[in-house]
Parts: C-alpha cells; sequence; structure tokens
C-alpha cells in the first residue's frame, strides 16, 4: 500500500470516527500498522485532553434551570372507559381485576391481592371492527385493547407482543 492510499484510509476513518461521535487521538504518525484507534468520547482518560472550565456564575444562580415539562396528552374520545372490571380465571391470583384510567395517559391494573400492572396509552385504534384504545404494559411488551364504552364486543383483548394475535380475556363489567 503506498502513501497516498494510506492517506486515503486514514482520512476515511477519521471522517467515519468525527460523524460517529468518536475522538480520534492527535498522533502525528501513525502506527506502524496504519490502523488508527478510535476511543469513544466517554471513554477518553487523556491527561492532555482539555476539559473546559466549569463556570461560577452557573453554580451561583439563584434559579436553577427549568424543569422539563411533560408533554401533553391529546384528548381521549368521551367512549374511552374510565374503570372497568373483568374476571381473570387464569394463574397467578386469579379473581376480579379493577382497571381504572389516570388521565389520558396511564391505566392502572389491580389484583385481588393489591397488586398493580401500568400500562401505557399508546392510541386509540380500531381491533376487529370495535373501537378502542391500544395499551402496553410499562417495561414490557404485553399489550391490551380496551374497547370503548357501549361497544358491541365488550371484551378484554390481550397480545404477548404487538407481533402476536389478540386473545380474549375476559368480558369488561362495570365499565364507567
Amino acid at each position: 500500500m503506498n502513501r497516498k492510499s494510506i492517506s486515503v484510509v486514514l482520512t476515511t476513518i477519521f471522517v467515519i470516527a468525527l460523524s460517529s461521535g468518536c475522538q480520534v487521538g492527535d498522533k502525528s504518525k501513525p502506527p506502524a500498522n496504519g490502523v488508527v484507534p478510535i476511543t469513544p468520547k466517554k471513554h477518553i482518560s487523556n491527561s492532555k485532553a482539555r476539559v473546559p472550565a466549569k463556570s461560577s456564575t452557573a453554580a451561583a444562580s439563584p434559579n436553577p434551570a427549568p424543569k422539563t415539562e411533560s408533554i401533553p396528552q391529546p384528548p381521549l374520545r368521551a367512549e374511552v372507559p374510565k374503570s372497568f372490571t373483568w374476571t381473570y380465571t387464569f394463574q397467578p391470583e386469579p379473581g376480579i381485576r379493577k382497571w381504572s384510567r389516570n388521565g389520558n395517559a396511564k391505566f392502572v391494573e389491580r389484583y385481588p391481592s393489591g397488586k398493580e400492572n401500568t400500562f401505557t396509552i399508546l392510541e386509540q385504534t380500531t381491533v376487529d371492527s370495535i373501537q378502542g384504545t391500544l395499551v402496553q404494559i410499562v417495561g414490557g411488551k404485553l399489550q391490551g385493547f380496551i374497547p370503548d364504552k357501549g361497544s358491541a364486543n365488550m371484551y378484554l383483548k390481550m397480545r404477548a407482543s404487538a407481533e402476536q394475535n389478540w386473545g380474549h380475556m375476559g368480558e369488561m363489567k362495570d365499565v364507567e
């Protein structure tokens, strides 16, 4: 490989490294093997590295940075239930499960023992010609479909993930 080829390869590596958020060391000569080591910025430990001085005015400011406000949730249809119950017949904890909507963003499922699962409202959608609300368990892939109040088919549906088919869990009762 001639010098021009090595220069093109090193320039390409340098451009890729910079565009991916990495920092390339300031070396005047490349190593003998022609490979330039690339180190992510967060792992750099170099005594020659220049660190900007901390501003004393920011620390002395009596007004801390404003807190980021939550993004307002779009309004839900009036037909979205505020609460309902259904009877779970499997393990663990068979019995009546109570679901309550918390604003426009969440539903909370309460077991007979008091244990709770929280579901985030993803969207209002239609499943099997029934309008309703798609929810997903916080921290997992389990999804639920809650039909709108007054639907012809008032059955809570669940699926293990977005790629799975819906299964009927139980008839919704005490729908408010």
